[in-house]
């Protein structure tokens, strides 16, 4: 993969990652209002924490190769 198809990946990832904050501060906004079910909003919370962590993985090793192929000095 080139450095540039890894850079739209790690893009998308940050997008991605963005929607998911938001829908896990939604979600985490009802369960604090004392909703009865919650369920559905805890299991949305641990969608987010992956798309969130499969971003910064993404992120990191993106620059690990940038740095290791010296695009970055």
């Amino acid at each position: 993969m080139s450095n540039f198809t890894g850079l739209r990946v790690v893009r998308a990832a940050g997008v991605s990652s963005s929607v998911a904050l938001l829908a896990m501060f939604l979600a985490l906004k009802d369960i604090s209002h004392g909703e009865t079910d919650v369920s559905l909003e805890w299991h949305m919370v641990e969608i987010a924490l992956v798309i969130i962590l499969v971003f910064h993985v993404l992120a990191l090793r993106m620059l690990g190769r940038l740095h290791k192929n010296e695009a970055i000095k």
